[in-house]
């Protein structure tokens, strides 16, 4: 447990910057202050409604799957070698 948790703290703040980086890309152009005002509800509404919205929605969506899908294919992979090595014999 505690041997992984210099792995689990990277992870997460690569998650984080991952998210914010999510944030900052899309076709409207926002700058690194309209990330944060819209974060905190105290820039523009429009960059709010950006973020809150369509951005973070994505972000979330997308950082949540990835492990199911990771998780998936291991299995699967898992699965296919066991039953070709089954049928071997």
């Amino acid at each position: 447990m505690i041997r992984d948790l210099p792995l689990n703290a990277g992870l997460f703040t690569a998650g984080i910057i991952a998210i914010f980086l999510a944030c900052l890309l899309g076709s409207t152009p926002l700058s690194i202050a309209d990330v944060f005002g819209g974060l905190t509800a105290t820039g523009a509404d429009e960059h709010s409604v950006i973020i809150w919205q369509i951005r973070l929605p994505r972000a979330f969506a997308a950082f949540i799957t990835r492990p199911f899908i990771t998780s998936y294919r291991r299995h699967s992979k898992l699965y296919m070698y066991t039953v070709c090595a089954s049928h071997v014999n």
